[in-house]
């Protein structure tokens, strides 16, 4: 398992609003007192490092791991306030990631990030209990999750 958190003076924070990051696809406003912590399940090294990057650059704190079955470790030990969890892993049925996010999705919000049709991931989000889904889009992911971060 990886943390990952803002570089100090990458992106300095602007504005009187605390905590606001320039991003590529504009500004994220995130006003809270200490960074939100996001917990990212995905197989790909290539995924886990573009989106490390995006949402560090947007303020949060990011810990990844590479299998949902060590999901449970990884929340007891990174406590996210958001789980990020790819929809596709090698030797993972829909089933057992579907039981794997059951068990946290009343604690947090869990959300579904995934490249799969849009009608089988709203499938996957409806039968797990995760409060929805992003597409695969690094540009725009931080604006995408803030709604599930602040609500």
């Amino acid at each position: 398992m990886r943390s990952y958190n803002r570089a100090a003076g990458r992106l300095p924070a602007t504005g009187a609003k605390g905590n606001q990051e320039k991003t590529c696809s504009g500004i994220v406003d995130f006003t809270l007192s200490s960074p939100k912590k996001v917990l990212l399940v995905d197989d790909s090294p290539i995924v886990r490092a573009i989106v490390v990057h995006a949402l560090s650059a947007a303020g949060l704190e990011v810990s990844t791991i590479d299998d949902p079955r060590g999901l449970d470790e990884a929340v007891t030990k990174e406590t996210p306030d958001l789980l990020l969890v790819d929809a596709t892993f090698p030797n993972v049925t829909d089933e057992q990631l579907v039981e794997k996010i059951q068990r946290h999705s009343t604690a947090m919000p869990v959300v579904i990030f995934s490249d799969r049709a849009e009608d089988d991931v709203k499938a996957l989000v409806a039968r797990s209990g995760a409060r929805g889904f992003v597409p695969k889009e690094g540009a725009t992911l931080a604006e995408r999750l803030t709604p599930f971060l602040t609500s």
